[in-house]
């Protein structure tokens, strides 16, 4: 796998009107050859690890985690007024488990929401095709506050598992108390394992002593790469972990002309950045959203964000398939020059864009934006490029 690491430079020192120095700093080609990542031994094998793998999957197929739980509290609840559903909220405590739990359980009675008036249904629409039947779905009343079971949770893109439950049993049940209980000591989910479209499934798995998380891919059932991320997962969201084509993801994680529409592997961790860090930004905690691609693992693209809410880019970059830079945008705030890019106050937020021959790291394009909040809504607006590097450097400031 090739890795293509910036090495920062000073391109061009350009005097301006007001004594300040402007300093843009590009990035150099410089790549490193990275050996594949080997699976881990003690991790080999999977999505569901040791010897009741085959018989976990035959009984609960597509699960991703075993838990044992009381039932604490039982309420119902009624937003159909302001068009949501009426459910009744089932509320777990988790005693001992291996692979994903669950807090709470949302048991539908009826669904909400406004609907399209009968005049407004297309009939003569082609209709999608119907999805696989669900394999097992629980119902409201099904459990009794104080009780004990054991449950086994799903994806919730598993269409077999519409609420993320493949199965529970009361505690007594000896049918599965002691085959949980192995599987459980051996921590046979301790992958984590997530199915998605297309036969994808993903594992990760948390070193708490090295502040990493390691993430795994594999296909009906074959391994395809293993991962070590820059950091430890957030598990904030889809964020953390997703699988998604690059089409669905936005312009802000896929810029339009950069992608092919493939599958990607979306994950968010939290980085420990030093001061010569490939992004260019201060040292300090930041969040790094890593695009990956899902039959090769290589990675497609990486954006830094604030360790912080609400969502706040700095830089992004995309890399091809041999992993070079070709595009780059940096994202700061500027207290300086609005005026002279049209903004209505001096302070502004800059956007800058580069696209880069991939060979020769060379700069094809720039582009320079200000954030503006128009009727319609936010959006970037192009400025003059000369007056927008001139409101100051670039940087990658918090």
């Amino acid at each position: 796998m090739r890795r293509t690491l910036p090495r920062w430079r000073r391109l061009s020192r350009t005097p301006q009107a007001s004594g300040m120095e402007l300093v843009i700093l590009v990035a150099t080609a410089l790549s490193l050859v990275a050996p594949p990542v080997a699976l881990s031994a003690r991790l080999r094998g999977g999505p569901v690890l040791g010897p009741l793998a085959t018989k976990l999957d035959s009984m609960v197929p597509g699960a991703r985690g075993v838990f044992l739980a009381d039932v604490t509290r039982i309420s119902e609840h009624d937003a159909t007024p302001v068009d949501g559903d009426r459910y009744q909220r089932v509320e777990l405590t988790s005693i001992r488990a291996t692979g994903v739990t669950a807090a709470k359980l949302y048991l539908l009675r009826e669904s909400g929401g406004l609907r399209p008036p009968v005049w407004y249904v297309d009939t003569t629409a082609r209709q999608p095709a119907p999805g696989p039947p669900a394999r097992f779905r629980v119902n409201p009343d099904e459990f009794s506050a104080g009780r004990r079971y054991w449950f086994a949770t799903a994806s919730l893109s598993d269409p077999r598992y519409p609420q993320g439950i493949a199965g529970y049993w009361p505690v007594e049940s000896t049918a599965v108390a002691s085959l949980f209980e192995q599987v459980v000591l051996q921590d046979a989910y301790r992958w984590h394992p997530a199915q998605w479209p297309e036969g994808y499934v993903t594992g990760w798995f948390d070193d708490s002593l090295a502040s990493v998380s390691r993430v795994r891919v594999w296909r009906e059932k074959r391994p395809l790469w293993e991962k070590r991320l820059p950091g430890a997962l957030t598990h904030w969201l889809f964020e953390a972990l997703s699988v998604s084509q690059t089409v669905a993801l936005g312009n802000d994680l896929c810029p339009p002309g950069l992608f092919d529409g493939s599958s990607v592997l979306l994950t968010e961790v939290r980085s420990k950045l030093d001061s010569v860090n490939v992004y260019g930004v201060r040292p300090g905690s930041w969040r790094l959203q890593q695009l990956h691609d899902m039959q090769s693992g290589r990675l497609v693209a990486t954006r830094v964000r604030v360790d912080q809410l609400p969502d706040v880019e700095r830089v992004y970059q995309a890399y091809d398939s041999h992993g070079r830079l070709i595009y780059e945008r940096i994202q700061d705030s500027v207290p300086t020059g609005g005026s002279s890019v049209g903004a209505d106050r001096e302070s502004w937020l800059r956007r800058v864009e580069r696209w880069l021959d991939a060979r020769t790291g060379r700069e094809t394009r720039l582009a320079v934006k200000r954030h503006a909040s128009l009727a319609s809504g936010s959006d970037w607006l192009p400025v003059d490029v000369a007056k927008g590097l001139a409101a100051g450097p670039l940087r990658g400031s918090k």
